[in-house]
């Protein structure tokens, strides 16, 4: 029987500015800025024990937690040229959340060359406390209000893998895994008024997500001397429930996916090998981003949920080449299908600004980047990587040019090694890149 543990604890506190302007029919319409100071403590704890029962059996159990806080001020003012308004929102607001999770897991291994089973069963639960209060002064009156966000997620999540070894260079890997999360958003807001706090019910809402995922995988594995490849493919089911019980809607999703994965490796000769890489991914909408119910940030901005968005999809080609082990050259294309993005309402009458999510068309992606390694001295190793991508996005939602460039970047470090001492001194350079996409609005004639 073995015994482990560990505990751990970090400080974090940051500055923040983000400004941003909205533009309509070519007048500007609203210009926001805001400034956001957050400090937080993060306290880490795992633990757990190994069994084995038989020279070749291990049975482990796993207990891991954290326990945070983060306390932040945060200064926003908005301005509306049309008809000369502005707003200026301050709100203090800390964040006290906790995670505990249990992880069982068995491993067998089955014979001399590798070849394994593996089983998890994983539960945890998460629960966070967010609690807010927030003064807008619009040069008229002063709004206060105060909000309390209880937020619970729990899953549970049932794997098992099997690696099969008929040779040293044949192996057969198989697994499945099934996965459910609920998380249960329950915001809550009051407008003083009158000198006595009331439920805000523009902002007060409660959203349930339940999430299961089934899904299963075979990969196959084959080498040769100078030649290997390995080929797989994925198959996933979805079943999806959004409830808002605010606003009494429920939404149900089904949907099948499956996801091949392909990678090639060529030794060439003795300084050069050649890697290509090929994957089919899927990235599902956050839980938050399909509550449907509209929160009014302040007078001005609302943002509100897509219950329909669904998820969108990647195909991912890599291309690598590398020399002497020492210089890499890597080409990458990716192409996405049904992305989400950001879309700005626009309310001209009120000038109210309302954010929302859609799948907008498509996006591709490409990158071609260099890195290189150079041992200066048996004490000092010089590294240096760079490289140039470009994007473009298509919709016939938008209609500007949605063509950006990709910044180029470069990186220089050093490393050094003195008597058992690493000394490591980075440089970093970036170019910053124009780029003619801009996201989408949509414009409202009337409230």
């Amino acid at each position: 029987m073995n015994f482990f543990g560990n505990y751990s604890y970090s400080y974090s506190e940051s500055y923040n500015y983000r400004t941003q302007s909205t533009t309509t029919s070519g007048k500007t319409t609203m210009d926001y800025d805001n400034y956001w100071h957050p400090i937080g403590n993060y306290h880490y704890l795992n633990g757990g024990a190994d069994y084995k029962p038989t020279s070749r059996t291990t049975i482990g159990l796993l207990v891991n937690g954290n326990l945070s806080s983060t306390n932040a001020v945060t200064d926003a003012n908005t301005l509306v040229y049309d008809g000369g308004r502005a707003l200026k929102a301050v709100s203090k607001s800390s964040d006290r959340w906790h995670r505990l999770g249990y992880n069982l897991n068995l491993l067998h291994e089955i014979d001399s060359l590798g070849s394994t089973f593996n089983m998890d069963a994983d539960y945890s639960r998460y629960d966070k406390t967010y609690r807010e209060s927030i003064s807008n002064d619009n040069g008229q009156q002063v709004i206060d209000l105060r909000n309390a966000t209880p937020v619970n997620v729990s899953a549970a999540a049932l794997k098992a893998d099997y690696v099969k070894y008929f040779s040293k260079t044949l192996r057969v890997e198989m697994g499945f895994k099934v996965n459910r999360v609920r998380t249960d958003n329950d915001i809550r807001y009051d407008s003083l008024l009158l000198g006595k706090w009331e439920l805000d019910e523009n902002r007060t809402n409660q959203f349930v997500y339940t999430e299961q995922i089934q899904a299963a995988y075979l990969t196959v594995g084959k080498g040769w001397k100078k030649f290997s490849i390995q080929a797989g493919l994925r198959a996933e089911r979805t079943d999806a429930t959004g409830h808002s019980i605010t606003l009494g809607q429920e939404v149900q999703r089904r949907y099948i996916g499956f996801f091949p994965s392909l990678n090639l490796m060529q030794q060439i000769n003795d300084n050069n090998t050649l890697n290509f890489s090929y994957s089919r991914r899927i990235d599902r909408p956050s839980y938050q981003s399909l509550n449907p119910f509209t929160v009014a940030i302040d007078p001005y901005n609302r943002e509100t949920g897509n219950p329909y968005l669904q998820p969108s999809y990647s195909n991912t080609f890599e291309l690598r080449h590398g020399f002497r082990q020492f210089l890499w050259t890597t080409l990458y294309y990716r192409r996405g299908t049904h992305d989400v993005n950001r879309m700005y309402q626009q309310d001209t009458v009120n000038n109210i600004q309302t954010v929302t999510y859609q799948n907008i068309g498509s996006s591709d992606y490409g990158y071609l980047g260099v890195s290189l390694s150079l041992p200066v001295k048996s004490w000092w190793q010089l590294d240096f990587s760079g490289g140039a991508g470009y994007a473009a996005y298509r919709s016939a939602t938008f209609s500007n040019g949605n063509w950006g460039r990709k910044p180029t970047w470069i990186i220089l470090s050093q490393w050094q090694k003195i008597s058992g001492w690493q000394l490591v001194f980075s440089i970093i350079l970036r170019r910053r890149a124009h780029s003619a996409y801009n996201e989408p609005s949509m414009v409202a004639a009337s409230a």
